[in-house]
């Protein structure tokens, strides 16, 4: 075992686990480098720019044909995208604002109706909404110990 007398053994200096990767690579210590993403900082308008901008603005949650959609960007050189028209996204993308059944929803429809009247999507909709709920009853009993 690693753990002698509430104390970690330690090999000429090391842990358990610097040693166990330096034999594992042939007495090389490799590390792991992550990408790390960053985000571009916000560009900031002059006040009579931004104030012009404020007063042609279009009302809330309605974007012009050929306007840039502020926000969206986030790499560092990169430009906002702009907005085309509905027919040149794809139908699904629409399909995303749609609700969601609910697990009462799915059971019912489930009872009534039988399995079979579930989309393969629906059903395993509602076996991971009650596996959730299983899990919260059961996080419930035991903070309640």
């Amino acid at each position: 075992t690693n753990v002698a007398h509430g104390r970690r053994r330690r090999w000429g200096g090391m842990s358990a686990l610097w040693a166990a990767r330096w034999a594992r690579n042939g007495g090389l210590i490799v590390r792991s480098t992550v990408p790390t993403l960053r985000m571009a900082a916000p560009k900031k308008a002059p006040a009579k720019a931004k104030a012009a901008e404020d007063e042609a603005a279009a009302p809330a949650g309605e974007i012009k044909v050929g306007s840039p959609i502020p926000g969206v960007n986030f790499l560092k050189d990169g430009k906002d995208p702009v907005y085309k028209e509905e027919s040149e996204y794809p139908e699904w993308l629409f399909k995303l604002l749609d609700p969601k059944p609910t697990l009462r929803e799915l059971n019912i429809k489930f009872d009534e109706e039988g399995p079979e009247a579930l989309s393969t999507q629906e059903y395993q909709r509602m076996l991971r909404l009650m596996n959730r709920g299983r899990i919260k009853e059961h996080n419930m009993a035991k903070s309640k110990k």
